[in-house]
């Protein structure tokens, strides 16, 4: 981009960016996409492909770009539901979609929250749906389509 003179560059690219990913780097082995994404999805365990792709696809048609965090493993340990909450945080998403039970387990404890299963809560002022199992959902076209309704209301 190139700037003009008497412009000054957004503090978006430069000094806030820098610090964010500084923060996030501990967090990488269990992050993958963009720190800067509009929506996080936290799973227990690595999403299948086909989970992954339902879940980018429907961001995606929210207007929303899509990071995912595994959740299994690291912020199961004491003090992991600080580390789990220091790195949803530090994303700072505008939504978060919570694939499973055992991840809205750990995200429920991280954010000191009761987040309820199949249908749309707030936590830590953002909008939050978590699915019992978004990869079961899949299966049936009910569930499908109630989920869709759910992410729908992410807007909201």
């Amino acid at each position: 981009m190139k700037w003009e003179i008497g412009v000054k560059k957004p503090s978006k690219s430069n000094m806030f960016s820098e610090t964010k990913a500084a923060e996030l780097a501990v967090f990488a082995d269990v992050i993958d996409g963009s720190m800067d994404a509009h929506a996080c999805v936290v799973s227990y365990g690595a999403p299948s492909q086909e989970v992954r792709t339902a879940l980018e696809a429907a961001m995606k048609a929210l207007g929303y770009d899509t990071v995912f965090v595994n959740c299994a493993g690291r912020f199961e340990v004491d003090g992991g539901d600080r580390e789990l909450f220091a790195c949803l945080e530090g994303i700072d998403p505008r939504v978060v979609v919570i694939a499973d039970e055992l991840a809205c387990a750990l995200v429920s404890k991280a954010f000191r929250e009761n987040i309820v299963l199949d249908q749309k809560s707030r936590a830590m002022g953002r909008n939050v749906v978590a699915f019992t199992s978004f990869e079961a959902d899949l299966k049936s076209p009910v569930t499908k389509q109630r989920d869709w309704a759910l992410m729908k209301a992410l807007r909201s």
